[in-house]
């Protein structure tokens, strides 16, 4: 009896420290799901999260992990048995698809310090690009030609799309195929050959005539041309973290006949919140990459859901390395 006695104390002593301090809980759901919608309309996500502790519950941030979001609270600090809320708007045309995305709200609430909440959808674009609206041509051999179709296919009735405005690195020919209201409905993109190593983009804007009040349609295209500098891996993964990461990665080349790279010859990139560490790895022709990247820039990541930088080698194109949050 005596020890079951000690047991019950240990236990509402340790249930009475928990309440001790501020303690952060959702009023009502954690997730919204907003189904399928237009990707042009205003969509906002609300909770409500109350202080069930003893002591006032800050708010230190609201962490997005999508670009596609914006995210607030109506209070910074919240008193005991007070409550707030929280609303997470989906900026239009910013997101398409299925869509699953997490908001975190930093208190200083020790026992759940990161409190997850979440928003559902399914956003139908104006107008689906065919393939895709983000093309990656891969590796083209020098001197080559290289040819893309793409097709446009409206997801309401009376859309018409005009001629695009567009942004090249190389030259390019652009045909394009309307219909009866003179809308294009496809069209075919030709790089013409290149002779030297580079790196290629042609970035295009269609403007939306009808109905008005859109936003254009883009197509986003990426290549490489001859040899290339690479990452590997080349997309690192970062979760919420207070403290600095550390990640290892290594650079080589690839498309050439001896693909042997100094770390002298490589220019580094200037990165807020990451420092480079390089070295030689001589027996493999390897450059190896030891990074420490800030908080700050982990948090960054989260919230812009990617950040891109790349190293640069003469005669070679550009090693990109992509960071992005932990897949849920």
């Amino acid at each position: 009896m005596r020890r079951i006695s000690i047991y019950a104390f240990i236990l509402a002593l340790v249930a009475g420290s928990s309440l001790a301090g501020p303690r952060i809980e959702v009023v009502g759901p954690a997730e919204v799901d907003f189904g399928k919608y237009n990707a042009w309309e205003n969509k906002t996500a609300s909770y409500k999260i109350r202080n069930s502790g003893k002591e006032s519950l800050e708010i230190l941030k609201i962490q997005k992990t999508c670009g596609c979001a914006e995210a607030k609270c109506d209070k910074t600090s919240i008193d005991p048995n007070a409550e707030a809320v929280i609303e997470v708007k989906v900026i239009p045309n910013s997101i398409f698809g299925n869509y699953s995305k997490a908001t975190y709200v930093e208190s200083n609430d020790t026992n759940n310090p990161y409190l997850r909440l979440m928003m559902r959808g399914d956003a139908i674009p104006l107008i689906d690009v065919q393939p895709s609206a983000y093309c990656y041509a891969g590796r083209v051999a020098r001197g080559s030609e290289w040819k893309q179709s793409f097709a446009f296919k409206a997801n309401i009735p009376g859309v018409r799309l005009g001629r695009p405005s567009v942004t090249n690195s190389h030259e390019y020919m652009l045909k394009t195929e309307h219909d009866e209201n003179d809308g294009i409905t496809e069209c075919e993109v030709t790089l013409y050959p290149i002779q030297t190593e580079a790196d290629f983009k042609i970035d295009m804007s269609f403007p939306v005539l009808a109905p008005a009040g859109h936003d254009p349609v883009r197509i986003s295209i990426h290549g490489i041309v001859g040899q290339e500098l690479v990452a590997v891996p080349g997309i690192m993964r970062f979760a919420l973290s207070k403290e600095s990461v550390k990640r290892k990665f290594f650079l080589k080349i690839i498309g050439a006949e001896r693909g042997i790279v100094t770390r002298d010859k490589i220019l580094i990139p200037a990165v807020p919140g990451v420092l480079f560490e390089l070295s030689d790895d001589k027996d493999r022709g390897f450059v190896e990459v030891n990074a420490v990247f800030s908080s700050e820039f982990v948090s960054r990541v989260i919230s812009e859901e990617k950040v891109e930088f790349a190293f640069k080698i003469d005669g070679a194109a550009l090693a990109r390395v992509v960071c992005r949050g932990m897949e849920k």
